[in-house]
């Protein structure tokens, strides 16, 4: 009875040890780190194109992603928000047409 305890106590250990190891693994963690959110939001610039500010962010998982159509008296319009987790920074972009209308870096 003893021997089972202690085996059992051995695999948990070794299973929240590799969940340890791999939490640095998993998609969430390619923006945290060494990322300086700041330097990156200051490289998008209002006016670029939605394949410029992809250029500068593809390496990181977006935290949202949202698209739609609006039925405007002009016209449909295509709208894009975007935002990407850094630590406790969050960059937020909005396209219309596939140019960058506004851009935000918030602290959480």
């Amino acid at each position: 009875m003893q021997q089972k305890r202690v085996v059992s106590l051995i695999v948990a250990i070794v299973l929240l040890y590799g969940l340890f190891l791999c939490s640095g693994c998993s998609p969430e963690a390619d923006n945290r780190g060494n990322v300086d959110a700041g330097e990156l939001y200051n490289q998008i610039e209002t006016g670029m194109s939605y394949d410029a500010v992809m250029e500068i962010m593809s390496d990181y998982k977006t935290f949202t992603d949202s698209d739609g159509e609006i039925d405007t008296p002009a016209g449909k319009v295509h709208m894009q928000t975007m935002s990407w987790l850094f630590d406790r920074q969050i960059i937020t972009v909005i396209f219309e047409n596939g140019v960058l209308q506004s851009r935000d870096l918030s602290n959480i």
